[in-house]
């Protein structure tokens, strides 16, 4: 075999095998808890269903306000129903977004195809988990005036967001060690005014039910607790 065509096989095999690493991680994502199947069945105050994007939709009665919710990286959406389940009961109409290989750098402008089904909505709101905040963030930072505010769950905003009047909250676990500390205050100059809560004994992972995340700080509360100071922090600020 000549020289050259030993080269054009290594280095095909060379990308292939790069390619074949990157889809294995792509597709290797945090799977949510069986706790969660009791989330996505309606309730007598909360109607749950799949609008027509195919987004898990959690519906109280009555609300003004509706808030659009992007997952943490590599982290299954249902994870995080029990979190928007709550906020629903809470009053607010939440939808769940799924992103392309659960990572939502790849559907940043998800939020459009969302706002274009509820036109009864006036109020919008976007939130997001670690890598979902920062890319709501930066959705927002193109599409102001569309929102009143963003929501961080152990996250921050690359991008400034302080010339415009929007409510910003900043949340996370004191035992967090996912989130890049460094990162967070250093981008804390681009939500001034931010109302923050460090939730005492909390961590990263949390926010949502899919176990433990590697990496991740232990938590001295669980997950209902940690959800539900989450969700009274939320409610103070966004009536």
């Amino acid at each position: 075999m000549k020289r050259k065509q030993k080269i054009l096989i290594l280095i095909t095999s060379i990308i292939f095998l790069v390619l074949l690493i990157s889809f294995l991680w792509l597709i290797n994502s945090y799977k949510a808890m069986n706790e969660v199947d009791s989330y996505l069945d309606s309730n007598e105050s909360v109607e749950v269903f799949k609008d027509e994007n195919g987004y898990y939709t959690f519906k109280p009665l009555n609300y003004s306000k509706a808030i659009i919710f992007y997952p943490g990286g590599k982290v299954d959406h249902l994870a995080y129903a029990p979190l928007l389940f709550e906020l629903a009961e809470a009053g607010y109409l939440t939808i769940l977004v799924e992103m392309p290989f659960n990572l939502a750098v790849f559907n940043i402008n998800a939020a459009n195809k969302v706002k274009s089904i509820y036109d009864d909505i006036e109020v919008w709101y976007l939130m997001g988990h670690s890598l979902g905040g920062s890319m709501a963030a930066s959705h927002l930072s193109k599409n102001t005036d569309d929102y009143a505010g963003l929501i961080l769950l152990g996250s921050y905003s690359t991008v400034n967001l302080n010339d415009h009047n929007l409510t910003i909250l900043s949340i996370y676990g004191e035992n967090d060690l996912i989130i890049n500390m460094e990162n967070y205050k250093n981008n804390f100059k681009n939500i001034k005014g931010v109302k923050e809560l460090i939730i005492s004994g909390g961590n990263h992972a949390n926010f949502g039910y899919y176990g433990n995340q590697k990496g991740d700080g232990v938590s001295s509360i669980d997950r209902n607790k940690q959800i539900s100071e989450t969700v009274n922090f939320i409610t103070k600020y966004i009536e």
